[in-house]
């Protein structure tokens, strides 16, 4: 099961409309020697954006590992989305349906080593329009234990950070 898990979040993230990295199962051998089956996945990059979102590689601005803000997720943090006009000027920055769609798939899958990392979001404020999408990464530790996820609703770090602000506003919490 472990070789699926990582692969059923990613699937189930498409499934919900959202982008996603796509992977093969492959036998590995090296020089001959059989070392196992692998699943073979996209890399999450500026070219897989580029090349599944639009623009140039160079476009994007990546916060990788959840852990590696750039400085428009640092303006979008400085947002406090809990009045409407709050709340609008933070969707200039974030794609709210993704962000809700990220999270309510972390939490049914119960995701041991995340919100603080294991995740992966993108914007293209050059060529795009500037909103932050979040993507699956390295989740194989899911769908293992169930009750993780109700010691991570109130969780700041990573994308934990970005939900605290948005459930301040009613909005996003009928949304999500």
């Amino acid at each position: 099961s472990q070789y699926l898990r990582d692969v059923w979040m990613k699937e189930s993230f498409r499934a919900m409309g959202q982008p996603s990295s796509r992977g093969s199962f492959v036998h590995l051998y090296v020089n001959g020697l059989y070392f196992g089956l692998f699943n073979l996945a996209e890399r999450i990059a500026a070219d897989f954006f580029a090349d599944h979102l639009g623009g140039q590689p160079e476009d994007w601005e990546i916060n990788e590992d959840l852990s590696r803000p750039g400085p428009r997720w640092n303006a979008m943090m400085t947002v406090n989305p809990a009045t409407a006009a709050g709340y609008a000027q933070m969707q200039q920055y974030v794609d709210v349906a993704n962000f809700a769609d990220y999270m309510l798939l972390h939490f049914y899958a119960d995701a041991e080593d995340w919100p603080q990392h294991n995740g992966y979001a993108a914007a293209n404020a050059k060529s795009g329009d500037g909103k932050f999408r979040f993507f699956v990464w390295d989740q194989e530790i899911v769908l293992d234990y169930h009750g993780r996820a109700a010691t991570r609703i109130d969780a700041t770090g990573g994308a934990g950070a970005l939900f605290q602000k948005l459930r301040a506003n009613e909005d996003f919490r009928l949304l999500f």
